[in-house]
């Protein structure tokens, strides 16, 4: 009876995780202005087809298509964009639900961990296809210890982990491998080889395909960035600390990791965590990476901690405490700074062009940043594109279109309209834009604990433009 008391006392408490969780979601969503990343995803699945989608688009997005995907369901229904924010607290909450009830993790940890920093601000608060990671790894978790036996449903969950992101793809490979390897090693014991066979078959497949539809093209542009990317960067460090002192903290982790694992003899599950991250590891140091990108590790550890069951030595739930305390006070700040402050300026722009005769108006666009505003309009209301970086306006469709984009065109054809985010300009006001009036909308994103990027765009318009509107 003590036990069932325990239990429902558990249940209760994990209830009532779930309630704040999605409240205070909610609360901070509301405030959340879309920047550039989250606009580009809703753009690129509103404005194209799916055989477009898949066949000339991400080739250049460098993510696989099952964000997109779901974007466009809840487009076919007319899904507002004002209510983006609502998409991720969805799958996050599922994912939340999934670990508070199915984890064997100690009840601290279970209602410290949906608070972290890149669960509950980075993977849901910003509206991007990351808050599929943790609900699919989560259930992946689950069934990990039946997935010879359930493997149907080993292989769809592993399909939607490699056509998540590019990360996922690598470490869905690497699972893939242990699968295949330990198929063989234990195939006496396995009763249903035939659909193991089948499963390792569909998911090979998969594998090909993602790769053919996701891989850069000769006709497309794909930048690599590549950094010198440490561990602690996806635990403890902020992302602003000094490189000597991420290393320190990297070697300490590892170092610590490696001795708990002896300590305990566990050097089975130390070398597959070390091969199955590597991979991931090395993807983010010489392809690409970026700061929101720090998360996708961190998930993938505790993921790893999940299925070889470390979750409930000491040194494991000390360590989880002290990331889990240090990401909380990230979480707060960064939630903190984006409901009192103005984290992209989208909708501010949008209003501001609404005043004017802007379906009847040239107005372009000078990069990337800028199409945070598109998504405030039914169709895109750019008339260029900027074909050396990539496609950023998607859709066509406009009167005025033009693929021109050079300061001499732009000083020849005067468009009406101008936009310059801050953050990626490329134009000099006084050789270009002396017969324009200026108007300037400050936003800057914030990481972790400190401002990150300048999200301000500047708006020219033509002075007979504004003379008319006056």
């Amino acid at each position: 009876m003590k036990n069932n008391r325990v239990n429902i006392k558990e249940k209760k408490i994990y209830i009532a995780v779930i309630i704040i969780f999605v409240v205070l979601s909610i609360l901070i969503g509301c405030h959340h202005e879309p920047w550039a990343d989250e606009a580009h995803s809703w753009l690129i699945s509103r404005d194209t087809s799916l055989y477009s989608l898949f066949f000339k688009y991400l080739h250049t997005d460098g993510h696989p298509a099952l964000w997109h995907i779901i974007l466009k369901i809840f487009q076919i229904f007319e899904f507002n964009y004002k209510y983006f924010f609502i998409i991720p607290i969805i799958f996050s909450s599922i994912g939340v639900t999934l670990f508070l009830f199915k984890s064997k993790f100690p009840i601290y940890i279970k209602i410290l961990f949906p608070f972290t920093y890149f669960i509950f601000y980075q993977y849901t608060i910003v509206a991007r296809g990351y808050c599929l990671l943790f609900p699919i790894l989560c259930c992946l978790a689950i069934i990990w210890d039946e997935k010879y036996k359930s493997c149907y449903w080993f292989t769809t969950l592993l399909v939607l982990l490699l056509s998540t992101e590019a990360y996922t793809y690598i470490f869905a490979g690497m699972l893939y491998l242990f699968y295949i390897i330990n198929f063989f090693k234990n195939i006496k014991s396995i009763k249903n080889i035939k659909s193991n066979i089948i499963c390792m078959i569909i998911l090979f497949l998969m594998f090909i395909i993602t790769f053919l539809y996701v891989h850069p093209i000769s006709t497309n542009t794909f930048i690599t960035r590549k950094s010198l990317f440490l561990f602690s960067d996806s635990f403890v460090t902020p992302f602003y600390s000094n490189i000597l002192v991420k290393l320190l903290i990297t070697l300490l982790l590892i170092f610590s990791f490696y001795f708990f694992c002896k300590k305990y003899k566990l050097y089975k599950e130390f070398f597959w965590i070390i091969v199955l991250l590597t991979p991931v590891y090395l993807f983010y140091i010489f392809f690409y990476t970026n700061v929101w990108h720090f998360g996708i590790l961190f998930l993938l550890f505790i993921f790893l901690i999940w299925i070889f069951k470390l979750d409930n030595k000491r040194f494991i739930i000390v360590s989880l405490i002290t990331i889990c305390s240090i990401q909380i006070y990230w979480t707060s700040r960064s939630a903190y700074y984006d409901y009192n402050n103005k984290y992209s300026v989208g909708l501010d722009v949008a209003n501001f062009i609404k005043k004017y005769d802007y379906k009847n108006l040239r107005i372009y666009g000078t990069s990337f940043g800028d199409s945070v505003v598109n998504p405030y309009f039914d169709f895109n209301i750019f008339c260029n594109w900027n074909k050396d970086i990539a496609f950023f306006y998607w859709n066509t469709n406009n009167k005025f279109y033009d693929e021109n984009l050079d300061e001499d065109y732009l000083i020849k054809v005067s468009p009406d309209i101008i936009m310059s985010s801050k953050l990626y300009r490329i134009y000099d006001d006084d050789k270009l834009l002396k017969h324009y009036n200026k108007y300037e909308f400050n936003g800057y994103s914030y990481f972790e604990d400190n401002y990150y990027e300048d999200q301000s765009i500047i708006v020219y318009v033509l002075k007979e433009i504004d003379d008319k509107e006056i």
